[in-house]
């Protein structure tokens, strides 16, 4: 086990520009490690309940003339308005954790969800940044 590795399949547009600056195998200088508080475990969790939502998000009508139907976090992203939907999303669902539906683990899942597409948004205005664009 390592301390943190993206999978291929959290990176589908581009695999390898996607995981430079995370640590992989060949870069991890930290030994091996035995998660005490199985981090591990819930991030897989966290990994199937993302995946178990792209077949609920709201999306365009489909037609033959579409490749791929329009999801409101692209319509975000390309207003410029992603950041702070992310940001206020993952507050919102760590505040009602224990006041909504008790201690509801969705409320977690969600969280994570929502810092997820921070980091990914993060990374790829780094990524731009960096190639002066």
């Amino acid at each position: 086990m390592y301390i943190f590795e993206l999978t291929p399949e959290l990176t589908p547009d581009n695999r390898l520009d996607a995981m430079k600056g995370f640590p992989t195998q060949k870069e991890n200088k930290y030994p091996p490690v035995v998660f005490e508080y199985n981090e591990d475990q819930f991030l897989d969790i966290a990994k199937t309940y993302i995946a178990s939502t792209y077949t609920q998000h709201y999306v365009g009508n489909r037609d033959a003339s579409q490749v791929k139907p329009i999801q409101v976090i692209d319509l975000l992203v390309s207003t410029g308005h992603a950041e702070s939907f992310f940001l206020a999303n993952a507050i919102k669902y760590l505040a009602r954790y224990g006041k909504k539906d008790g201690k509801s683990k969705k409320d977690l899942l969600k969280t994570i969800h929502y810092v997820c597409l921070l980091l990914n948004l993060n990374h790829k205005e780094d990524h731009t940044n960096e190639k002066g664009l």
